[in-house]
């Protein structure tokens, strides 16, 4: 049993116990504490990869030969990847490349290099969209099984290792992974480079980089001028410090790549709407989804600071609510204060306007997403029906 189940399960009973040994709004209060502490353990497993909350994740290396293992995210990039080939040619290091499956299929050259010398090619998923990790057990899988199609295409291997889109995680993606004959890499060194200077990078990584690490850096969002400073320096610094540099499978002790039968894929589970894809396929409502031209460009970008912020006072608003009522109404009783119990019904119309409020900045681009999605969605599933009918 995995330590999500695991959690929920021990929370689950607890909340059985809460309702059997209080009333009233200590109940309330009581369900309540339980409800966030495991909401935040929840966004901890969602966010932190190391706590194997979902997944078994390695994320550092055998210890004991102070030796460390460089990784790169994103690539290949026409740019910035060869520029990092060339240098780690330059010091006879082996590293791995968790490359994305359609820039794999649009740079099959680059890809090709990256396994002719010597390192190890690894799957990253297939989109790299920052709302992959919303998705359910078959997203996840197509999005492995599509970026292993891809690297194959170009360089004849099937990756064993799979690294997740920023480290994050949910529910579906230890049953994608199983599916996919997977191993999860991590890391328990990342210094965030895409959004910082070199001096930076450079003075995170050697403050971090312990034996066996991981190191997790990006081969794109760089100039192939800074990524090479930044790199010969990391290697020379680092090996000044007694650092070596390992491929990661010698790190791990683990083989990177499938055989033809490993690698075979389960086959999805087959949906009940499959029982219906025939007469459905024939309608004229599916016909038309069939041909509508939706392109998922609004997908692909962040969402604004503005949808953003609204999507998190509506959030809020739920917080300070009902919740807060009964949260005064305990409060009042254990402080014998009868006035506090004011404060609830205060709070609750306050949420009324936070919520009126994260409406009002959602609204254009909350609904402009609802209609991709929903446009998108259709358009997908009369494919499938189509397809299965």
């Amino acid at each position: 049993m995995g330590r999500f189940y695991g959690s929920l399960i021990i929370f689950l009973f607890l909340a059985a116990v809460g309702l059997f040994l209080f009333t009233g709004a200590a109940r309330t209060l009581v369900l309540l504490i339980l409800l966030i502490a495991y909401l935040i353990l929840f966004s901890l497993g969602v966010s932190v990869l190391r706590l194997n909350f979902f997944c078994r994740a390695v994320c550092r290396g055998k210890t004991g030969h102070n030796k460390v293992a460089l990784t790169f995210d994103d690539g290949p990039d026409p740019e910035t990847t060869p520029a990092v080939l060339s240098v780690l040619a330059k010091y006879g290091i082996k590293a791995a490349f968790f490359c994305i499956g359609k820039k794999a299929a649009k740079h099959p050259e680059i890809t090709q290099r990256i396994v002719n010398e010597g390192h190890i090619i690894a799957n990253h998923g297939y989109s790299h969209f920052w709302w992959t990790n919303f998705k359910r057990f078959a997203g996840l899988h197509g999005e492995m099984a599509k970026a292993q199609e891809s690297i194959k295409s170009a360089t004849g291997k099937t990756p064993a290792f799979f690294r997740p889109l920023a480290g994050l995680s949910n529910p579906h993606i230890g049953k994608a992974l199983e599916q996919n004959s997977l191993i999860c890499i991590g890391w328990d060194v990342r210094p965030f480079d895409t959004v910082r200077t070199n001096k930076q990078v450079f003075d995170a990584v050697l403050r971090k980089t312990r034996d066996g690490s991981i190191i997790l850096l990006h081969d794109t969002a760089r100039s192939s001028q800074d990524m090479t400073e930044l790199l010969e320096d990391l290697i020379v610094t680092l090996k000044e410090r007694g650092f070596s540099f390992s491929a990661l499978d010698e790190l791990l002790g683990i083989d990177p790549y499938l055989d033809e039968q490993a690698g075979k894929n389960a086959a999805v589970p087959a949906n009940i709407l499959q029982r219906l894809s025939g007469r459905l396929a024939e309608t004229g409502f599916i016909k038309k989804a069939v041909t509508d031209d939706v392109t998922p460009e609004a997908l692909r970008q962040r969402p604004s600071l503005r949808f953003i912020a609204g999507i998190s006072l509506i959030g809020i608003s739920y917080i300070i609510g009902w919740p807060a009522v009964a949260f005064f109404a305990m409060l009042a009783v254990y402080l014998k204060r009868e006035e506090i119990v004011l404060l609830g019904p205060a709070s609750y119309i306050l949420s009324h306007f936070v919520f009126i409020a994260g409406a009002v900045l959602a609204g254009i681009d909350g609904v402009r997403y609802m209609r991709v999605f929903m446009r998108l969605g259709m358009h997908k599933f009369a494919l499938w029906l189509t397809k299965n009918g």
